[in-house]
Formats: C-alpha cells, sequence, structure tokens
C-alpha cells in the first residue's frame, strides 16, 4: 500500500476513534416496547442489573402508549431489596381493580436512579387511574443508561404476581442500533 493510502487510513482510523469516544459518552435509550397489553395485566415489573464496575445513573419510562400520547405509569422502586420510593397504594380485596390515591405519589414522570456496581433495582408499574381495557392496548419500557453493561428485564404480572402471557421481555429481545452499526464499522478496520 502507499505512504498516501496509509495516510489516509491512518486519518479515517482517528475519526472513527474520535465518533466511538463521543458516542461512548452518549447514553443508550433501550426500549422494551411497544409491549401489546395481555387483559390480566395490573403492573409492569422492570428489573435493572448494573453489571458495570462503576454507579450508574439510569432513567426508567413506563407508559401506556396505547394514543398517540403516552402516559406515564406510577413507579414504586427496590434498590437492593429496599424500598427507595413512595410505595404504590395496595391492591384491595374487594375489588379486583387497584384503588388508586391520586395524591400520593401522583406525579408520574420517569424514575432516575443511581445503581450501584453489581446491583438490582427492580421498579413495579401501575397506571393510574387503570387504562380501560381496548383492542391493541400497548405500553413501553424505555430506560436510558450510559453503558452496555445494564441488563433489562420486563414482565407485565396480574394481582397476583403471575407474569402475564406475551407480556415478559428481556433486553436480548431487543437491539441496540447505534451499538451494533457502530461495532460491526469498527470491526471492520484493526487497530
Amino acid at each position: 500500500m502507499s505512504n498516501e493510502g496509509k495516510g489516509f487510513l491512518k486519518e479515517l482510523e482517528k475519526e472513527i476513534r474520535k465518533i466511538f469516544k463521543k458516542i461512548e459518552k452518549t447514553p443508550f435509550a433501550i426500549s422494551l416496547g411497544p409491549i401489546l397489553r395481555n387483559p390480566n395485566t395490573e403492573e409492569v415489573i422492570v428489573s435493572i442489573f448494573n453489571g458495570d464496575k462503576h454507579t450508574q445513573k439510569i432513567t426508567v419510562s413506563v407508559a401506556d402508549t396505547t394514543n398517540c400520547i403516552p402516559v406515564e405509569f406510577q413507579k414504586e422502586a427496590y434498590l437492593c431489596g429496599k424500598l427507595i420510593t413512595p410505595p404504590l397504594p395496595p391492591f384491595t380485596i374487594q375489588n379486583t381493580k387497584p384503588q388508586y390515591n391520586l395524591q400520593q405519589n401522583s406525579e408520574n414522570t420517569p424514575l432516575t436512579v443511581g445503581i450501584p456496581p453489581s446491583q438490582l433495582l427492580i421498579v413495579h408499574a401501575r397506571a393510574t387511574p387503570p387504562p380501560p381495557m381496548v383492542t391493541n392496548a400497548t405500553y413501553n419500557v424505555l430506560v436510558f443508561t450510559p453503558t452496555r453493561n445494564i441488563t433489562i428485564s420486563s414482565a407485565g404480572v396480574n394481582q397476583q404476581g403471575e407474569p402475564q402471557e406475551g407480556n415478559t421481555v428481556t433486553m436480548n429481545q431487543t437491539e441496540i442500533a447505534r451499538t451494533i452499526l457502530l461495532d460491526s464499522f469498527i470491526g471492520e478496520i484493526e487497530f
């Protein structure tokens, strides 16, 4: 290969490294949905494990996406088994539908939490009030994370905590487009 060709490849390699570093600092947006809601799904449970050696700040959104405007669910979160948010109102025994106290935890927004290394965050989410069951009702679980070393799974459960058919999704069933594209391109060039 000529010196001119080698120089071009070195410059290209330098530019690719710059792009890779910039992208590495950009948070991933991992979507597990839209998930078609089983009629018996009362609650969505999202598990997020930090496999990184540093504490990672993540943001979790669980929203009803049946209509054009997503409606965020109420959430309670457990970090390392300890409740770190106000609890969700309990289900009532007299009524098969959960009773919601709209004053408590009523600001339905995405939840941001720092997860220590090798620790698990579990988020329970419910719609407030429960959306009417319509054909093709969907919800979306969206997680923003700064690292690839986060593992995510989600399950829609009934009042008894039983996973509902079709409502369980694991991260290996999703694709992170920016990582796949960049890694496949970088893999073609030897550094």
